[in-house]
């Protein structure tokens, strides 16, 4: 594949990426008034953002599982995704990891397109 192809293929990819992201569209209406309200830095607001799509784009799994498994079972899955994800976040406020889907796609498309 031409590098030309490549790179304009990894766009379209990145625009899809974007638009799947359910808070692009919502998040920025209101994150000036939650940064100022909650006295958070843009930094913060960013993981919080990530936070809110992940939320959003998994959450259906739960209500499938909730129909097709047992109760205790759905509840162990629960608990252990709460964990994990809470340890992510945990991971991502004492800057171990950098997991901002924007802040990827951003990357690849400024090497993309100089």
């Amino acid at each position: 594949m031409s590098p030309n192809v490549l790179r304009w293929f990894s766009l379209v990819a990145l625009l899809w990426l974007q638009s799947i992201n359910g808070t692009n569209l919502s998040f920025p209406a209101y994150s000036s008034q939650l940064k100022e309200f909650l006295s958070i830095s843009q930094f913060k607001l960013n993981y919080l953002s990530f936070a809110s799509d992940a939320g959003k784009v998994l959450g259906f799994i739960s209500g499938i599982a909730a129909i097709h498994l047992p109760l205790p079972l759905v509840l162990l899955a629960g608990g252990s995704l709460g964990f994990a994800g809470y340890g992510l976040q945990y991971l991502c406020i004492v800057k171990k990891i950098i997991c901002w889907i924007n802040t990827a796609c951003f990357i690849v498309a400024i090497t993309g397109f100089p």
